[in-house]
């Protein structure tokens, strides 16, 4: 053999050589991605601690303090809610047979009026109720896993001459993902 020849064998041992020494699996790859796709859908939900406030009062008299109801929504909507509160009919007076509590923006004992307070829009200093929807909280991100609160109380005054009976009338919270 030439010198020539022994190197050019020598050098397909060594390429032969270093060929075996790779993985079979270079040879024979393949790849596929896979996408991993969670939807998660949205949801809302709005309780109240109870479903009945009451109080009882005298003529001429006013309570801004003791009708209360905690308001919580709850939520998972990445752009946030809004709660709403109207009166559940369009009748807003706190009514007994046919005397009536009319809703009002202000209340003084000697004239007879309820009104809604609480939250942070609409209601913040008391508002008048009415047949449609008023904003009382809105944000832009779900609330905390244990919910959005709005403590929501209920002024009542009542006049000189308010007749007996048991008032009464519905108001209805509405929560909406945004």
């Amino acid at each position: 053999m030439t010198k020539t020849t022994k190197i050019i064998a020598a050098l397909g041992v060594v390429a032969g050589i270093g060929v075996a020494a790779l993985p079979i699996s270079s040879f024979a790859a393949s790849t596929q991605d896979v996408t991993v796709r969670v939807t998660i859908g949205s949801s809302i939900a709005v309780g109240v601690d109870q479903d009945t406030t009451e109080v009882t009062m005298s003529p001429n008299q006013t309570d801004t303090s003791t009708l209360k109801t905690k308001v919580t929504v709850t939520t998972n909507n990445a752009a946030g809610y809004q709660l709403q509160v109207k009166d559940k009919d369009t009748d807003t007076g706190l009514k007994s047979g046919t005397n009536v509590i009319p809703a009002a923006a202000s209340l003084s004992a000697g004239t007879a009026g309820w009104n809604v307070k609480g939250g942070d829009k609409v209601f913040a200093s008391g508002a008048a109720i009415t047949a449609a929807d008023q904003l009382v909280m809105e944000a832009d991100t779900p609330p905390a896993a244990s919910g959005a609160i709005a403590n929501m109380t209920y002024g009542v005054a009542t006049a000189t001459n308010q007749a007996s009976g048991t008032y009464t009338d519905i108001i209805t919270y509405t929560a909406t993902a945004k």
